[in-house]
């Protein structure tokens, strides 16, 4: 045989990983403000001098949207006393201990 060699195959270089999508996750459904005054609110201090309402109707000017904190009340009593209005009358206690049941945050 007269003819040439068949050179080798080159190795086929692996895929490359793709690219991370750009665009940004879209905001939790429930994240937004209930009322049109609830950035201006905000602006002044309200959603700490007012937890009980600012948590519940301006959760996205209080920053509170897209939390990662489990949504448990600490308490079995939790249910029964924001059936009461203690959300309203005793946020300090109520907010942080029975989110669930205040709905500050997500199921």
């Amino acid at each position: 045989d007269t003819n040439p060699p068949i050179p080798p195959t080159p190795p086929i270089p692996p895929t490359p990983p793709p690219n991370p999508p750009t665009t940004q996750p879209l905001p939790p459904v429930n994240c937004v403000d209930s009322h049109r005054s609830c950035g201006y609110w905000a602006s002044i201090g309200e959603c700490s001098k007012n937890p009980a309402y600012m948590k519940v109707n301006c959760k996205k000017s209080c920053r509170i949207c897209g939390s990662t904190a489990p949504c448990y009340d600490r308490n079995a009593m939790c249910s029964s006393w924001a059936n009461r209005g203690e959300c309203q009358r005793n946020p300090r206690y109520m907010l942080t201990n029975c989110k669930k049941s205040c709905r500050v945050c997500s199921k």
